[in-house]
């Protein structure tokens, strides 16, 4: 019989190298090497977290977490925010279910005192939890809001009148639209039982249907003179009610509109000259710089420029950036590039890079540079600091 054979064994994997360059490592500082999360145990992060904290004079979760985010996610996903002692007081959990109901209506009165909260609706905005747990008990009511539950369907129409009159009265509403905003509920009851026009609203209601065509044209023109209005949109938004019923009885044209409306362009029956000819005079009119600025003034002619690969034929005076071969560019040149433009632009957080240059910043991440680029400057800005102490110092020994 055949021996069976063992099968061969698997080569061990080899381990990848570092995103840094062999020259570099050597090169870390020792409070930079931290920074590698993999290769750090739970206490060694707390330590580097706190030793964070106390030069940059960190004392709460926010505070670490604007100053440092990386550094924040990694304690949070490991479990070890509370670990690193926080000199703010964490607000303990109250627990409701503890609590009798006296005591938890008790709690709530105070609550509101101390805040200055009359209402329901405050209350619940404010509390949103504490006011669900009163609810789930039934203490609602006996908490005594200011505000009484208003029984829209026990009020006759003559007292419902009265009632939305006063509110006028003391909220100083004068219109329509001021009621619904002041209280819309009590607007949705009037306009359900055919009580609006009763309220005596000191604007006049306008009555659309008995209104012919040429009234509402001559209408619409003096409404025009006296608010200024010279376009389609403007009358919109001054007032739309007006503008929709003009929409509805096709006549809008009619009204006369000093706007001209720009024609359809028909990009088809237009060659290429033509159409950078045109794109060229649409620039010199409207001071167009760069082709973003094109495709806000004039998103059509810019998406024809686009599919027609014209867009380098216009002529825009911004020079177009050419692409940086980060391929080619070694760990520690990218470095300094990126310092070299920390210092320039005098950038201050990874929020600000990322703004002024989002491809870098994306390489960097790529790369596992971003931490190094950051330590290294500020590094330099202590340096720069410890520098200046210590000249500021050797001019006041040398005045004794």
């Amino acid at each position: 019989m055949r021996k069976l054979q063992r099968p061969p064994a698997k080569k061990a994997k080899t381990s990848k190298k570092e995103p840094l360059a062999e020259g570099l490592q050597s090169n870390i500082p020792t409070d930079f090497r931290g920074r590698l999360w993999r290769k750090m145990t739970d206490i060694q992060i707390v330590e580097f977290a706190r030793k964070v904290m106390r030069e940059k004079k960190i004392t709460g979760k926010q505070e670490l977490y604007d100053s440092d985010s990386g550094l924040y996610s990694i304690l949070r996903r490991r479990k070890l925010l509370d670990k690193v002692r926080f000199e703010e007081k964490q607000v303990k959990r109250k627990s409701w279910a503890c609590m009798r109901d006296e005591e938890l209506v008790e709690y709530t009165r105070t609550i509101m005192e101390e805040k200055g909260i009359k209402t329901k609706f405050e209350f619940r905005k404010a509390y949103p939890g504490l006011h669900k747990i009163l609810k789930k008990r039934k203490l609602v009511e006996v908490v005594n809001f200011e505000e009484k539950q208003r029984s829209w369907k026990c009020m006759g129409d003559e007292e419902l009148i009265e009632f939305a009159q006063k509110i006028m009265e003391e909220g100083a509403i004068s219109g329509n639209g001021e009621l619904e905003k002041a209280d819309p509920r009590l607007h949705y009851v009037l306009k359900n039982r055919g009580l609006i026009g009763k309220i005596g609203f000191e604007e006049k209601q306008r009555s659309w249907i008995g209104m012919s065509d040429e009234e509402l044209v001559e209408f619409t023109r003096n409404v025009m003179e006296e608010k200024v209005i010279s376009g389609r949109k403007e009358l919109e938004k001054a007032d739309s009610g007006l503008y929709g019923v003009l929409r509805r009885r096709i006549l809008l044209d009619e009204v006369g509109f000093e706007e001209k409306h720009r024609k359809k362009r028909s990009w088809e029956n237009m060659n290429d000259d033509e159409i950078v000819e045109f794109a060229r005079n649409l620039i010199g009119e409207k001071d167009i710089t760069g082709r973003h600025e094109l495709e806000k003034v004039d998103p059509g002619l810019y998406k024809v420029l686009w599919k027609r690969g014209l867009l380098g034929n216009v002529g825009f005076e911004e020079k177009q950036g050419k692409k940086r071969p980060w391929s080619k560019m070694s760990d520690e040149k990218i470095i300094e590039f990126a310092m070299k433009l920390i210092r320039e632009k005098e950038i201050s957080g990874r929020g600000e890079l990322n703004k002024t240059d989002s491809g870098l910043y994306r390489v960097l991440i790529k790369r596992e540079l971003l931490d190094w680029v950051f330590a290294r400057a500020d590094q330099q800005r202590d340096d720069l600091a410890r520098d200046a102490v210590i000249d500021a110092l050797e001019e006041f020994c040398s005045e004794e």
